[in-house]
């Protein structure tokens, strides 16, 4: 019997459960036996989300978050939720959301001049469609500056280590990365942004800030805090499509919106 993290699983089946057709035979299994539970279950009536009360306040400030819309495009279909605080996960000098070509260099710039620097990103790397989109060669450019500090200024790079030159740039400046979390609203207070909505994989919460910087390519925190976004379309030159908006620098009074208190961890 094994005692590593095969539990009590013999370790010659241990050792089988790591080859991928098995792994891919035991998810097949799984599904149908999940699809075949769900099938037998009714479907739920007056579900709510249950929420405790706040047991202090942090910080003031109306919670914005896009639930209506193109953005982010879901049904009609809602789950009751209870009024309730939202934790305080952390507070930061500088919060950066999208750790992508944007938001990776912004962290690594706060945290090199001595905020406290968090950069949340949902995928598990930094850099953006230069490392996890695998477009791994310059098209064109000057190659110089943090260009140059990244990879030697060379026309193409490794993306496992360009993406690790990240992380660590971040982390060895005194920053700090989450990834698997995606940032989904605003804390504005007036026309203040104090912070962000996080999602984790360990509950949803908020990270207040003195700077938010929106690096999600959608102007995601930008369009949930009110502010004015662009929308492209057919009259943009040379547009590759991967985004949908850009945040303005003049953003106009956000619209009064009911407060919601934060509660501190």
């Amino acid at each position: 019997m094994s005692s590593s993290a095969s539990a009590d699983v013999p370790r010659t089946q241990a050792e089988a459960l790591f080859r991928p057709i098995s792994a891919i035979a035991i998810g097949e299994r799984l599904g149908r036996a999940a699809a075949g539970d769900a099938a037998k279950v009714p479907e739920p009536v007056g579900a709510h989300v249950p929420a405790e009360p706040p047991a202090g306040v942090a910080a003031e400030g109306d919670v914005r978050e896009c639930l209506k819309g193109v953005r982010p495009g879901r049904g009609a279909a809602t789950v009751k939720q209870e009024a309730g605080g939202l934790p305080v996960l952390g507070s930061y000098d500088v919060v950066v959301v999208g750790g992508g070509t944007a938001g990776a260099p912004a962290a690594v710039g706060a945290a090199r001049q001595g905020a406290k620097t968090l950069v949340v990103e949902y995928l598990s790397g930094l850099g953006g469609v230069g490392t996890t989109g695998y477009i791994s060669k310059y098209c064109d450019g000057n190659r110089v500056g943090y260009a140059v500090e990244t990879g030697g200024g060379a026309p193409s790079w490794v993306i496992e280590q360009r993406m690790e030159w990240h992380r660590d740039a971040v982390l060895k400046a005194g920053g700090e990365v989450w990834f698997g979390a995606v940032g989904c609203g605003a804390v504005v207070d007036g026309r203040h942004v104090r912070g962000v909505v996080v999602a984790t994989p360990q509950g949803r919460g908020v990270v207040l800030a003195e700077a938010v910087i929106d690096a999600t390519g959608n102007a995601d925190i930008a369009a949930a805090a009110a502010r004015e976004c662009v929308y492209t379309g057919e009259n943009e030159f040379a547009m590759q499509g991967t985004g949908f908006a850009l945040a303005s620098l003049e953003p106009p009074i956000p619209t009064p919106t009911t407060p919601t208190s934060m509660r501190p961890t």
